[in-house]
């Protein structure tokens, strides 16, 4: 008997494990041409798939082990599939969902956010910008008036809405009842009845002097 570059006796060509003659048997060889029945093959030098547990092992006759190594395990390369879908992920991408691989169509759909703007889900090819529980597409990250995009600026937030400074002062800020302009965060505010001034335009009407803590009527 000859396999590659070694030659047997016929009657020397047997299991190395278990002695089992295989002129006439399925056998298989390592790479130091020990020869192996398959079940003393499987059983001692094949390694086991990740997918179905079952040993990858080369076919009859054949030296080379059909096996791919993906993600530290090993899978039979048809066992490398989608957790999601099954599909085969062999030479395409796919992304780790709790240690499992995961195709990209089946990601954006079960794992990515919907965009609270156009209600699509956000793909990984575009950037995820997120405020408390609301994402948005970067393309759609931009004020609801002004439609200014909001990437790296200062914006606030009116219910799912998001606007700039300058917009959401214009439609939401307190204003003072005496020069009409917005109370920015840390000015003090002066409240009498319903009315609301700044500091400095809390002021006597007739001589405009500041009335601060000052009785006043």
């Amino acid at each position: 008997m000859r396999i590659t570059n070694a030659c047997f006796h016929p009657g020397c060509f047997t299991c190395v494990e278990c002695d089992k003659k295989l002129v006439h048997e399925s056998f298989i060889s390592d790479d130091k041409f020990n020869i192996y029945c398959e079940e003393d093959y499987n059983r001692k030098k094949a390694c086991r798939c990740s997918y179905c547990k079952k040993p990858i092992a080369p076919k009859p006759g054949e030296k080379t082990v059909p096996r791919l190594r993906a993600l530290g395990k090993d899978f039979h390369p048809e066992h490398f599939v989608c957790v999601s879908c099954n599909e085969s992920l062999t030479g395409n991408q796919y992304v780790l969902t709790d240690d499992h691989p995961c195709c990209i169509p089946c990601y954006e759909q079960n794992f990515t956010h919907k965009c609270s703007c156009c209600q699509t889900r956000i793909g990984l090819d575009s950037k995820d910008m997120s405020y408390k529980e609301m994402h948005w597409h970067e393309a759609c990250f931009a004020c609801k008036k002004c439609s200014a995009s909001l990437v790296d600026k200062p914006f606030a937030a009116k219910n799912t809405l998001i606007f700039c400074a300058s917009c959401y002062d214009a439609e939401f800020a307190s204003r003072c009842d005496a020069c009409g302009e917005t109370f920015r965060p840390g000015m003090k505010k002066m409240e009498y009845k319903s009315k609301k001034w700044h500091d400095k335009c809390f002021q006597c009407v007739v001589c405009k002097q500041q009335v601060g803590s000052k009785p006043f009527i």
